[in-house]
């Protein structure tokens, strides 16, 4: 999902927590936040996508957790990596994948190095940091 309610590039806005909140009050017992980019290689799959990718994002995250949590929802946050479904357009990068195939647009993606494989991994274990140190 995404709401597009982010400030760029991919901060958390009031607009965004406002949207939260109001799901968080009808009750649920978990909120899935939309899927947030990890790096600021070529994990974005949007222009208008929510950032996971640095600590100078923790505060903003740490108010959205907040907001969700003050009416008795849990919060979680989708981290993503769009891989053959990135653009040049978005990224500046051509997309990278597993192995070189065509974005669901025609845009190829090449195959990813071990080095971006190892990149691609430590972003993800940061991200997931980032997210367990916000949303408790």
């Amino acid at each position: 999902m995404n709401s597009r309610l982010y400030l760029p590039p991919g901060i958390v806005s009031e607009k965004l927590i406002e949207y939260y909140a109001e799901r968080a009050k009808g009750g649920v017992g978990l909120v899935t936040v939309e899927f947030s980019y990890i790096d600021e290689r070529e994990s974005r799959a949007t222009r208008a996508q929510l950032g996971v990718y640095s600590d100078q994002l923790i505060p903003g995250l740490g108010e959205l957790a907040e907001a969700i949590q003050e009416w008795g929802a849990k919060a979680i946050l989708q981290i993503s990596h769009a891989g053959r479904c990135s653009s040049v357009k978005i990224t500046g990068r051509q997309p990278i994948a597993p192995s070189p195939v065509p974005s669901p647009t025609g845009e190829m993606a090449r195959a990813m190095t071990f080095e971006e494989i190892e990149l691609t991994m430590e972003s993800y274990a940061e991200a997931a940091h980032r997210e367990n140190f916000v949303i408790v």
